[in-house]
């Protein structure tokens, strides 16, 4: 019995206490969590760009041609 308690703390420690310290560094799921940020980020856009909603034609086409000029003159300036 001797032998066999020797190969069983060998693999207590090669296999089951790396493994229990990796589902513990695992066990809040970390690329989950990652995985949330771009709609965490989607959901505040969509909450600050309600705030400009109000039906006036003129507004958004006034947003559009700002829009419109920024990009150009980026891309004019990064050319």
């Amino acid at each position: 019995m001797v032998p066999c308690l020797g190969l069983r703390l060998l693999y207590d420690k090669v296999f089951v206490k790396p493994f229990l310290g990796i589902a513990w560094l695992l066990k809040r799921d970390p690329l989950n969590s990652l995985m949330n940020i771009p709609a965490i980020l989607s959901r505040f856009a969509g909450k600050g760009l309600l705030v400009s909603e109000n039906g006036y034609l003129r507004w958004y086409v006034a947003s559009m041609s700002i829009g419109a000029v920024v990009v150009l003159a980026l891309l004019m300036v990064l050319r």
